[in-house]
C-alpha cells in the first residue's frame, strides 16, 4: 500500500514538472546531462544516478498506467489515471 502511494505521488510530480513553463529548475534537472569522465574502479553513486534511475521508474509507471506527458496539461485526467492506477503487480 505504502509503494503504491509513492508511486502515485511520483507521478503526480511528475505530471507537475511536464506542466511548468520552460526553464524550469524542476526541468532543467530532469534533462540534465554530465559529461565528465569518470575514474577507473567502481564508480561512486551520484546523484544525478540515483535521479535518473528514479525518473526510469517514473516513465515505466507511466507506460504501464498508459500516461502520456500530452496529458499533463489536462491535470484532471492525468490525476485520474494516477489515482486509479494498479501499480502493485511488481
Amino acid at each position: 500500500m505504502i509503494i503504491h502511494k509513492m508511486r502515485v505521488a511520483r507521478l503526480r510530480w511528475y505530471g507537475h514538472v511536464l506542466r511548468r513553463e520552460g526553464g524550469s529548475v524542476a526541468e532543467t534537472a530532469l534533462t540534465l546531462e554530465v559529461k565528465v569522465i569518470r575514474p577507473r574502479g567502481r564508480p561512486e553513486t551520484r546523484l544525478l544516478d540515483s535521479v535518473n534511475s528514479r525518473i526510469d521508474s517514473v516513465k515505466s509507471d507511466m507506460t504501464e498506467v498508459q500516461l502520456t506527458a500530452g496529458y499533463a496539461n489536462g491535470w484532471n485526467k492525468w490525476w485520474r489515471r494516477c489515482s486509479t492506477a494498479n501499480l502493485d503487480k511488481r
